[in-house]
């Protein structure tokens, strides 16, 4: 049997120089399906924007800032230079205090005057508690911005933490000290409250649901367990963290004979013709559905009733991005049974979260199939060592057929270049798994691989059952090599907090208090003054804003507003901020809108279409054939990839 490898693309955007006779492997593929993360390397803050936050008051000497001679002072200005390091753990406290004492400075800066007096609070009276605030904060009396609590947020959010963190809890600081003052400050204040969010299911609330989690290494059987919970139940959901992960559970699911329906944003497919309905399934008006439903993790719903849900890959709940998704799950799913599949990492967070809820938590914790070892050296940049190779980063249904073409022994292919995202549990038979970096881009700087990230990558080399006894681990340079070892070796620390956002809802009802102002800023401003329990912390809302602003000058409802809202457009991708301009003007005039109007294959993706489509089909009426341009430009791509 063919020895099976995975070089893992360490997210940098650099090209890999490989020639091989049996794969077309183009600088134009590697730069337009490969790895989309990184633009460029992280070149830190804009120093005229420095300057101009700190125009209306002078921090300094508040600060205490050191002299030049003094040891701390070139510490500050090494971490300055160098960006974020991770994990923070490694850190030392000064060094986190510095971090959080600079962060500190936006309280003196226009933006936050401004923001203050977006919400109802004067300059007088802001101005009159900042240096109480600061003064508090550095002395570990404001519990969200202790040494403690501001490491954990520099672990989960990154160097981009400081600004929202400390507006918001200026602003909680502020609510204590108002007392009977700023009445509209307060008023805005309490519609922000969510602090029994899971209060926002009332129907979730009426059952009494069973929550299992199911936890332990990568290849340990946890999910195949679930999975099979799922396939005996008459109804089921199964929520995934990845396209490709819903289309295998889809297609496992109709294999099996249970007719099953996929649900992504980007695609919605119905059952394998042929399949038969055993048991007629009906929802709360009694009309038929299908019984079984496959969906991306954004995309559940949660006001349709199941037997059996499974949630997969929980530890995300923790991601500053999309770590709401699996909050909504968790909180939301209307189902008897829930399966939670995940790390051990998240048991105590969930157990404090369905504290709340009064709903007991059953775990079951399992060990690996295989052996799993690190090598003792690395390839030591070698491209010798890594030879025929097929691509990740790509479209679901292409994924797939990589997928497929790389499981396959006599294929040829035996490496497959991926992103981090061949953590999440998909079904690939892998012996070694080489990271070309131990560092991500994560969108505003470049930061190492956390511990969990690192062993959940890592595990993936060696499958039981399929060929490999023991997998291997190793990196590209003989450098990383003592950091592979002791990360791969270490504990991961518990999950401190889910990430969740705000309810459509409440933003609706925040909007009509700022009749006239962007909604980009009332998301900011609902963002800062929105209270929230220590089980979580709110996640980043820039992409979100971006979209906000990208069509704000558009004539649309505060609903579709907000629809657009949770669009995946990406900001760095201008064909996709070009279509989601369009869409949101066909939406605006009520016009109908083809594909043909917004599109040219193959010089544009459909990909933000079929997301908006199923939301606005009364204007977007070509459903069929943007699927079909969808299906056109997979095929355009699978044929450049031969």
């Amino acid at each position: 049997m063919l020895s099976r490898n995975i070089a893992l693309k360490g997210l940098t955007g650099r090209y890999i120089p490989i020639n091989t006779s049996k794969t077309c492997f183009r600088q134009f593929h590697v730069n337009s399906f490969l790895c989309r993360i990184a633009k460029g390397p992280y070149k830190g803050k804009n120093k005229k924007n420095e300057t101009d936050t700190t125009k209306s008051t002078n921090p300094i000497s508040f600060f205490e800032e050191p002299n030049s001679k003094n040891p701390r002072n070139r510490e500050r200005k090494f971490v300055s230079r160098a960006g974020l390091f991770s994990p923070e753990t490694d850190i030392s406290d000064d060094i986190i205090a510095i971090k959080r004492n600079s962060a500190l400075r936006f309280l003196f800066s226009k933006e936050c005057e401004k923001r203050c007096n977006f919400v109802g609070v004067p300059t007088s009276f802001f101005t009159k508690h900042i240096r109480d605030f600061v003064f508090k904060s550095k002395n570990e009396k404001i519990p969200r911005l202790s040494i403690k609590s501001y490491r954990i947020a520099l672990d989960r959010d990154g160097s981009d933490v400081g600004e929202s963190l400390v507006m918001n809890s200026f602003f909680e600081y502020l609510a204590t000290v108002s007392q009977n003052e700023l009445p509209r400050f307060h008023k805005l204040r309490s519609i922000c409250d969510l602090r029994n969010i899971h209060n926002f299911f009332p129907n979730a609330r009426k059952l009494n649901r069973k929550i299992i989690m199911h936890v332990g290494p990568t290849n340990s059987g946890k999910t195949y367990q679930a999975l099979k919970k799922l396939q005996e139940a008459k109804s089921g959901i199964y929520c995934s963290p990845l396209r490709l992960l819903a289309h295998e559970v889809y297609t496992r699911m109709n294999d099996s004979g249970k007719p099953c329906e996929l649900i992504t944003g980007e695609d919605r497919r119905p059952p394998t013709a042929g399949i038969m309905f055993k048991d007629e399934v009906t929802d709360s008006s009694g009309t038929a559905v299908i019984p079984m439903v496959s969906s991306t993790i954004e995309m559940v719903n949660v006001l349709r009733s199941f037997e059996v849900a499974v949630i997969d890959e929980i530890q995300m709940l923790q991601d500053t991005q999309r770590g709401f998704g699996w909050t909504t799950a968790l909180l939301g799913l209307q189902a008897s049974e829930i399966h939670l599949c995940g790390e051990e990492t998240a048991v105590p967070i969930i157990k404090k979260i369905f504290s709340k809820t009064n709903e007991d938590v059953e775990v079951n914790v399992y060990e690996r199939l295989s052996k799993l070892t690190v090598a003792d050296s690395s390839i030591k940049e070698n491209w010798k060592k890594v030879k025929e190779v097929i691509y990740g980063g790509l479209p679901p249904e292409n994924r797939s057929k990589q997928a497929e073409i790389f499981n396959d022994p006599t294929s040829g292919y035996n490496v497959l270049v991926a992103s981090d995202a061949v953590g999440m549990g998909l079904n690939l038979k892998i012996k070694r798994i080489i990271f070309e970096s131990l560092k991500k881009f994560d969108g505003h700087s470049f930061r190492s691989l956390s511990v969990s990230q690192t062993k959940q990558i890592g595990g993936r080399a060696g499958r039981y059952n399929v060929g490999y006894d023991m997998g291997v681990v190793t990196t590209f340079k003989e450098s990383e090599m003592p950091k592979l070892k002791s990360m791969m070796s270490a504990v991961p620390d518990h999950i401190s907090a889910a990430g969740i956002l705000p309810p459509t809802e409440l933003l609706e009802r925040i909007s009509y208090s700022f009749p006239n102002e962007p909604l980009s800023s009332v998301a900011t401003a609902f963002s800062d003054l929105a209270s929230y329990t220590d089980e979580y912390f709110m996640c980043d809302i820039k992409g979100q804003r971006f979209t906000l602003d990208l069509i704000a000058h558009e004539n649309l409802s505060l609903r579709q507003f907000y629809t657009f809202m949770y669009a995946p457009v990406s900001h760095r991708d201008e064909t996709c901020v070009q279509m989601a301009s369009r869409f949101a003007k066909f939406l605006a005039s009520n016009t109908e809108c083809r594909v043909c109007n917004v599109m040219n294959i193959p010089t544009a993706s459909p990909k933000t279409k079929t997301e908006l489509l199923f939301h606005f089909s009364n204007v977007f009426t070509d459903t069929e054939k943007a699927i079909e341009c969808k299906n056109a430009l997979e095929d355009l791509i699978q044929k450049g990839l031969k």
